[in-house]
């Protein structure tokens, strides 16, 4: 067995303790004490830092492509808890030097106890070198990639929430619809909003627009549709809340709600439609 393996078969069968003295080192490093470290997340990072130099010993003596997918599976379960727990990147980021730090300085001194040369330490310290780069490329997606999972979750929740149906009356419900339409809250109401709709059975839908804060041909071209898809499935839909200055946009770049059945309010166009 050559050295470099001898080193590496260190790292993988005696990992347990490989991570408790690079945890030690970090910690005297940063000037903290052991007792002021929470257990479980000490224990949590016994656990991560095991498993860390295993995929080192790993990468000593196997081509980074043969180890890829684990050092991805131990950075995205970084990145992604860190996301979890609410860390920013930058405080994610900010201990692996100091992990490098120690992995090298433990490596070193294996590496003086096995007597390997010059050059075989130096082929050691670019392989930790390289993966742990490529951990930090791969913690980084991960962490970016499960931020905007929650972002995009909350977008959909925030689009479906900002457009209920509300019935009034029989057969008569309200969508009160609140800030911009773009093409995504427009394909929300599609999927979500129709369908109930047509569970509800209802005759008449009025769409107020008087939480809409700007409206142009993008939302236009999207109120159209909704209201033709109604149309179709035999529901009367009217307009309500086109406030003077929303009136007054609409004219100067050529909308035409003429077509369309509007009032100025809800309690006008219950009046109207129902007669009282």
């Amino acid at each position: 067995m050559s050295p470099i393996q001898d080193v590496a078969s260190h790292l993988i069968q005696e990992k347990e303790h490989v991570s408790e003295r690079v945890i030690l080192d970090i910690i005297a490093k940063l000037s903290l004490r052991l007792e002021d470290i929470e257990e479980h997340a000490y224990l949590e990072s016994r656990s991560r830092f095991s498993n860390l130099a295993e995929l080192m010993g790993k990468a000593l003596v196997h081509e980074p492509g043969e180890i890829f997918a684990e050092v991805e599976r131990w950075s995205r379960n970084l990145g992604e808890q860190a996301a979890q727990n609410g860390e920013p990147l930058d405080q994610t980021l900010a201990v692996i030097p100091n992990i490098r730090a120690a992995f090298l300085r433990y490596v070193g001194r294996i590496s003086q106890e096995n007597a390997l040369n010059f050059d075989e330490y130096m082929v050691i310290q670019e392989r930790i070198n390289h993966t742990l780069d490529i951990s930090i490329n791969e913690t980084i997606k991960a962490h970016d990639q499960y931020k905007q999972k929650l972002i995009e979750l909350a977008r959909i929740e925030a689009a479906e929430l900002s457009a209920p149906i509300v019935p009034i009356l029989h057969k008569i419900a309200v969508l009160p619809l609140i800030g911009t339409i773009d093409t995504f809250r427009a394909e929300q109401i599609h999927n979500k909003v129709i369908p109930q709709i047509a569970e509800l059975d209802l005759n008449i839908l009025i769409i107020d627009l008087s939480g809409i804060q700007v409206i142009d041909t993008l939302t236009t071209d999207h109120l159209f549709r909704i209201y033709n898809v109604l149309r179709l499935i035999g529901v009367h839909v009217v307009l309500t809340g086109i406030r003077p200055e929303l009136a007054q946009t609409a004219i100067g770049i050529g909308l035409d709600f003429s077509s369309i059945e509007t009032y100025l309010t809800v309690q006008q166009a219950l009046s109207r439609l129902t007669g009282k």
